[in-house]
């Protein structure tokens, strides 16, 4: 008898299993998770649990795949359900499950570090039953509908939330805490699970208005936007037709590795859509249909099959469109200041501006994995700050490697500089790549004293623009210790010369042109400092001047 009683426990058991793995009684689908990096982005991605490759790609992420941010970079994950998942900096997750299932669904993220912003949609959004749990190594929690919440690997921090809020469990064996709208849970690592509700409390002001949180709040917005727009489209279709692609072109050529497909069905005629044997959701009023494909790594040809299924399963149209997939990584940006690519530049300064041209395809430039935040699609030059105090500059050698990103994601080859902070040396030790005798000899030949000292031939053209318009600048407050002189000069000018220095970054033919006055790089001192701005023309004659004056008096 006992044993006919483990038997049939262990069949019951089995069948269990079963059913919570295959899915029987419940048909399940795992799905993707459209990952999109914000502001083109360079984040790490881990497929299936393998190694960790940068990219800067809309990617589909699934099960056991993992996505992580470095400093100033963010990420979204959009589920199936219209769950959203925004990485702040320096975050890392790992998709659990994204399981559609006829009658039970379950969104799971596992939060290895940094911080996650989740948005649940309405419950009434939802057909059918869904959990969605958001893992850390020191609980699980279980967001209701409708959730806007802040999620760390040690607090849960709720800002909107249906019903009795979020389930927290810290233990199996206790019972969960519910962290409800406008509450927070904040866990110490020694964390006593037999009175949870000590550490819960209200959310402060200064949660509540963090960048974070209000940045997200936006995104995700346009996110779900975007997405009610997209399936909103009206019909392509003409009279008669059955099938219609608009995206992409045929004989396209595209960027990168994966291309949009778009188009629009007859509702009335079609069942289902396949791209490449991948079946595709389609609006059920307005036909519009959408995938974002993966195109193959070793082909530069690939052609696209988009099949028009009709409720037999049977073809009712194709149409097949092909594509030429490039990639072309961007030319390396270059080094300018204080000394040129591949060159060596010792100083005794503890806070270095860093300055370089990017490539004309450039929407990013990456300095030792630091993506700079300040540098836009079609800028021509880049600044990255090195400064003892943010220990991105340290005694002895610093090797800075500066690296561009096109549309595509792809990165350029590195150039690199060396700074060597400490010695007595202060200057270039060694040259770079583009410093040739022939031009150190043509910058000995470009000093003040050997050019014209005529009359300005243009009186009256050069104007100062910033910090303060006009001829004098006031600077009181201990942050205008470094300030950027701005300012415009007519179009013959050649050369522009600010004290006897020639600006380096100033190309011959611009109007306008900028100086860093600096206590940090001795430009600026206490007191009253006067900056006489020189314009000269091809050959070397006065076009105007100029005499700017910046009095810093720093109180405190």
């Amino acid at each position: 008898m006992l044993g006919m009683l483990v038997v049939v426990t262990c069949m019951l058991l089995a069948g269990w299993w079963l059913i919570r793995t295959f899915g029987f009684g419940n048909t399940v689908q795992r799905v993707a998770a459209n990952m999109q990096p914000e502001q083109n982005a360079v984040v790490q991605v881990s497929i299936g649990g393998g190694e960790w490759n940068r990219t800067s790609q809309s990617l589909k992420l699934y099960a056991d795949d993992g996505l992580a941010t470095g400093s100033n970079n963010h990420a979204m994950l959009d589920f199936f359900d219209s769950t959203v998942v925004r990485l702040d900096s320096n975050t890392t997750v790992r998709i659990v499950e994204s399981n559609e299932g006829e009658k039970e669904s379950a969104v799971t993220i596992g939060l290895e570090d940094g911080i996650v912003w989740v948005h649940t949609p309405a419950t009434s959004a939802f057909t059918g039953s869904i959990v969605r749990t958001v893992r850390t190594p020191l609980f699980h929690a279980e967001l209701s509908g409708g959730t806007e919440a802040l999620v760390t690997p040690r607090s849960v921090i709720v800002f909107r939330g249906e019903g009795i809020g979020t389930a927290v469990h810290v233990s199996e064996t206790e019972e969960p805490i519910f962290i409800g709208e406008g509450q927070m849970l904040h866990l110490p690592a020694d964390v006593q699970t037999h009175d949870l509700y000590r550490y819960r409390s209200t959310i402060d002001t200064q949660t509540a208005d963090a960048p974070f949180v209000q940045a997200s709040r936006t995104a995700v917005r346009t996110a779900l936007q975007n997405r009610k727009e997209a399936t909103l489209q009206p019909s392509l279709l003409q009279d008669g037709e059955v099938l219609q692609v608009t995206e992409p072109k045929n004989n396209a050529r595209v960027q990168g590795q994966t291309v949009t497909v778009r188009g629009s069905v007859d509702t009335s005629a079609v069942a289902t859509v396949r791209i490449n044997g991948y079946e595709t959701q389609f609006d059920a009023e307005t036909g519009v249909f959408s995938l974002e494909l993966s195109l193959p790594i070793d082909n530069d040809i690939t052609d696209i099959s988009i099949d028009a299924m009709g409720t037999d399963g049977a073809l009712v149209y194709q149409i097949v469109r092909t594509v030429e997939s490039y990639k072309e990584p961007p030319e390396p940006p270059t080094f300018i200041r204080p000394a040129e690519t591949g060159a060596t530049y010792q100083t005794q300064n503890t806070r270095i501006e860093i300055v370089g041209r990017a490539p004309e395809d450039a929407v990013g430039i990456i300095v030792n994995d630091y993506r700079l935040q300040f540098f836009e699609p079609g800028d021509a030059t880049w600044t990255y700050l090195a400064s003892t105090i943010l220990e991105n500059l340290v005694e002895g050698e610093n090797v800075y490697e500066a690296v561009a990103v096109n549309e595509a994601g792809l990165l350029s080859e590195p150039a690199t500089l060396t700074i060597i902070l400490g010695g007595e040396t202060e200057g270039i030790i060694t040259p770079g790549e583009n410093e040739t005798e022939e031009e150190e000899e043509e910058e000995e030949e470009l000093q003040p004293a050997q050019l014209p000292q005529n009359d300005p031939l243009m009186p009256g053209s050069i104007t100062v623009t910033a910090p303060t318009p006009g001829s004098e600048h006031e600077a009181d407050t201990r942050e205008e210790a470094s300030l950027l002189i701005e300012g415009t000069v007519p179009a013959a000018t050649h050369t522009v010369w600010v004290n006897g220095y020639r600006l380096r970054l100033y190309e011959p033919g611009k109007t306008y042109w900028n100086y860093i006055a600096s206590t940090e790089l001795g430009t600026m001192s206490r007191g009253r400092n006067g900056y006489e701005i020189v314009a000269r023309n091809a050959e070397g004659q006065i076009l105007d001047t100029f005499t700017y004056i910046i009095r810093f008096s720093p109180k405190g």
